[in-house]
């Protein structure tokens, strides 16, 4: 039995309801290794460091690199699409899915991917590593959208996974 205490408790619980009634939280995944890019002007940029190289995007949208070999960076591509959850990458309009569904425990346990659109207008879901859901978090934390969560991811497509370096927001 869950305990409702404050008036924030019955709001997230409206909120799980109307989500739940919707439809959102249905699992259906599928994978595709097509890499639609953006040429849209992007708002924020995230940056990885590690011990290898820092990525990073300029104001041109091109890629800065250090310290990675050329092999490397051939296969390094830009992903565009709605960033959302596994449980919901089946929903009916993703651009319309919403931050505080992206927020619930359940949606970010299930670990956040890319809904990319495709030529047939049917999207495909892929997801993140460790370091794309790390991304992930943080940009939805930051982030003043509360739809039509476009983004840009930079990283490299791998057994059904993106490897994720950068998350821009489109």
């Amino acid at each position: 039995m869950v305990k409702i205490v404050n008036k924030k408790d019955i709001i997230y619980m409206m909120i799980f309801v109307v989500l739940v009634c919707c439809g959102c939280g249905s699992k259906v995944k599928s994978v595709s290794d097509k890499t639609p890019e953006s040429n849209e002007k992007n708002s924020q940029v995230f940056v990885q460091n590690n011990s290898e190289n820092t990525v990073m995007i300029n104001e041109e949208n091109q890629e800065i690199t250090d310290g990675r070999s050329e092999e490397i960076q051939e296969s390094v591509k830009s992903f565009y699409g709605i960033l959302i959850d596994e449980d919901c990458s089946d929903f009916e309009d993703p651009p319309k899915h919403d931050l505080p569904c992206m927020l619930m425990y359940s949606c970010r346990d299930s670990g956040y991917g890319l809904n990319i659109l495709q030529d047939d207008g049917t999207y495909e879901f892929i997801m993140f590593n460790e370091n794309g859901q790390k991304l992930s978090w943080d940009y939805l934390n930051k982030t003043t959208r509360m739809n039509g969560l476009y983004v840009t991811v930079t990283g490299i497509y791998e057994d059904g996974v993106i490897k994720v370096q950068s998350l821009i927001e489109s």
